[in-house]
């Protein structure tokens, strides 16, 4: 028999509660664990107004009556249950509702109460962890510790969700896998088999939200539970960012990992990969990061010094479906932070902060589980090259200079580029984490002056650029012109829609009109979508597209790869198409252009940018504009240009960027969204 135990927290309005049993996290059914907890806080509801122990013991009472008719399995799985699961325990409580209609005709089923804002159910090591959220909640449901006991006992006791925690008949996947399950954890650790079992969450009663603790029994309970603190803001949109061993610890890590592995069980994941970027931080956060998962209980696949896309190549050829890149991607060299693949779903907004959740719910602290998860090394590089060189076939040999930046593409980016048969000029390949030479960021221009006097000086035809974890791609021509993200998408679209006409290119709302006017002419499908890499991707997850990309430099090949971004692989299919022509600038610098200005940033107080947004989209007239577009801030398109004002997901900014065909319809256009923002705030100091 399990145990049901929660805990309170009034700052964040919300309570945890958890049940903690050998075998509940493989069958407890989201229905039965929603009905579970409907039932626990109708019951603390009731007993609200009522003072003392006679008050929660007839709260429980009631509750536990309800309890009985609404535990009872409908005749129809869930949509959200596995298929053929339980059927032992239906046939068991089918039986035993035919003698207990008598009894419960006359009760109504319970309903949910409204107070519910928000149930979030989570698998852990030893049970399962459910945090109800809403305004107020923690201060409507509290108990003292020893009305909480009676109404658990009362709950607890009930012979119909006993004879469900209990089900001496278990459908045959289940059995099979609680077999497995104990075999391993025999065989990780014998000697453990008589200790009490770790407490799935923290517990009731008068602890501060940073340390609850588990109840003891005098023979001795679980172990202590405690509330992890960790700093929300490594919480980003679209990764976990830090300063390391200030706001990014490698313990923080360690409970991250953990967080992760516990999500990646609910999944049904198995393995993860993990790899690294060159930061001094890296290896000690990889074996934090591979220690909480494996806490978990789950496998783990580390692969070593690499550039991110081949952490996700790595989810594809080892077939786990999931990673974790440890990188600062373009962040100074004192930062670090993860980026994070489950079950082929990039991690982003709320599922990032689920993990926070999940950490300072104190859940991550009850681990490692009875089956602790190994890790092992494997050499990706050797599969990630001949993926590339087999898939790409340059019309001629070509001299390229590449410039690393000192990050981690550098161990991989000129064996690559010399395999396609180029003559390859390299900067700054050597690995090293403080960056000496110039930060490795191509979105800005001071970080290419290097690669624009290499092409000067030698005879190479093209410069590529690379970010610090290889994601990201730069270009520049003979001539020292930049082609920027969005004109380098216009190239691959019409490549990639000449082979697939009709289809959709997706690109953010930061990117030049041209894109769109572009692919319509190459007999495509334009859609303009939200700014953010992870945003984008799923984007294209979504819609099956064979091309998308971001201004800040993210291109994603669905198209003969798999659809992640990975600078290094958009490299070598812009060298394809460039080695058709024997003048590659000039190919380049052909691409539709207009006069634009680069991000122009308004500081802003915490949340005023968002605040600015909805304004905006609400007050805002733009007069002549053909279109307003407000999936991400606001883009009013013009005949002749465009102007953009959006609220920056990772610092309290109000992004903006403007383009036009001539100086004056810029000018135009600026003017139009300088007189909307000073309408709202008169004394903001606009930054153009």
């Amino acid at each position: 028999m399990g145990q049901l135990t929660f805990g309170y927290s009034d700052s964040e309005d919300r309570v945890w509660l958890a049940f903690s049993t050998d075998d509940v996290q493989w069958w407890l059914t989201r229905r039965l664990a929603l009905r579970l907890v409907g039932q626990l806080a109708a019951a603390l509801e009731q007993s609200a107004p009522e003072s003392g122990a006679q008050g929660a013991r007839s709260a429980a009472e009631r509750a536990a009556l309800e309890h009985e008719a609404a535990m009872a399995p409908d005749s129809t799985p869930d949509e959200d249950d596995e298929a053929g699961q339980r059927p032992g325990a239906a046939r068991e409580a089918g039986a035993s509702r035919e003698r207990d209609d008598a009894e419960t005709e006359d009760k109504p089923r319970a309903k949910r109460p409204a107070l519910l804002a928000n149930v979030r159910i989570q698998a852990t090591a030893s049970g399962v962890l459910l945090v109800i959220s809403g305004a107020g909640i923690s201060r409507r449901l509290r108990l003292t510790r020893t009305q909480a006991h009676r109404f658990l006992s009362a709950l607890l006791g009930q012979a119909r969700l006993r004879r469900w925690l209990d089900a001496p008949k278990l459908p045959g996947w289940l059995a099979a896998r609680r077999q497995g399950q104990r075999a391993a954890a025999s065989e990780t650790a014998p000697e453990s088999r008589s200790e009490s079992p770790q407490s799935a969450a923290p517990t009731p009663g008068d602890a501060p939200a940073s340390r609850l603790e588990s109840d003891r029994s005098a023979q001795g309970g679980p172990p202590q539970m405690v509330a992890v603190e960790i700093s929300p803001s490594i919480f980003k949109a679209y990764d976990i960012r830090g300063i390391v061993d200030r706001t990014l610890t490698a313990e923080a890590v360690t409970h991250i990992g953990r967080a992760f592995g516990l999500a990646g069980t609910a999944r049904g994941v198995d393995t993860i990969v993990v790899g690294r970027d060159g930061r001094l931080s890296g290896p000690a956060f990889v074996e934090a990061l591979a220690g909480g998962i494996n806490d978990a209980g789950l496998d783990v696949i580390d692969i070593g010094q690499v550039a991110t896309p081949m952490v996700y190549f790595a989810g594809f050829h080892l077939n786990t479906g999931s990673g974790v890149m440890v990188t600062g991607s373009h962040n100074p060299p004192d930062y670090n932070g993860l980026k994070m693949v489950l079950a082929g779903e990039t991690l982003y907004g709320p599922t990032i902060q689920a993990l926070r959740e999940t950490i300072e719910s104190g859940a991550t602290a009850a681990l490692p589980a009875a089956r602790r998860g190994a890790t092992r090394s494997v050499d990706i590089d050797q599969a990630y090259l001949q993926r590339i060189i087999g898939d790409i076939r340059l019309a001629r040999p070509m001299k390229i200079a590449i410039d690393c930046g000192n990050g981690s593409p550098g161990r991989i980016a000129p064996k690559l580029y010399r395999a396609l048969g180029c003559e390859v000029t390299a900067l700054f390949c050597d690995v090293d984490g403080t960056f000496p030479n110039h930060h490795p960021d191509p979105a800005h221009v001071e970080n290419l002056q290097d690669l624009m006097r290499t092409l000067a000086q030698t005879d190479c035809e093209i410069g590529l650029a690379f970010d610090g974890d290889g994601d990201r791609l730069g270009v520049v021509t003979k001539q020292g012109h930049i082609i920027w993200p969005d004109r380098q998408l216009m190239l691959f679209a019409r490549d990639v829609l000449g082979s697939r006409p009709g289809e959709q290119v997706i690109f953010d709302v930061k990117c030049s009109r041209h894109v769109g006017n572009v692919v319509r002419a190459a007999g495509g499908e334009p859609l303009m979508w939200r700014t953010g890499h992870s945003l984008i991707k799923a984007k294209l997850k979504e819609t099956g597209a064979p091309l998308a990309g971001e201004m800040s430099g993210h291109v994603f090949f669905n198209d003969r790869w798999y659809g992640f971004d990975d600078g290094l692989y958009a490299g070598a299919r812009l060298l394809e198409i460039l080695s058709r022509s024997d003048d590659p600038s000039a190919v380049l610098d052909a691409l539709p252009d207009s006069p634009t200005t680069p991000e122009l940033h308004l500081h802003l107080d915490e949340g005023e940018n968002f605040a600015m947004v909805e304004a905006l989209q609400k007050n805002a007239k733009f007069e002549g504009a053909s279109q307003v577009i407000t999936i991400d801030g606001v883009r009013a398109e013009y005949p002749d240009g465009f102007g953009l004002a959006r609220a920056s997901n990772t610092t309290p900014v109000l992004v903006m960027r403007f383009e036009a065909d001539t100086p004056e319809a810029l000018a135009r256009i600026q003017a139009a969204f300088r007189d909307a923002v000073l309408a709202i705030k008169p004394d903001a100091k606009m930054p153009f």
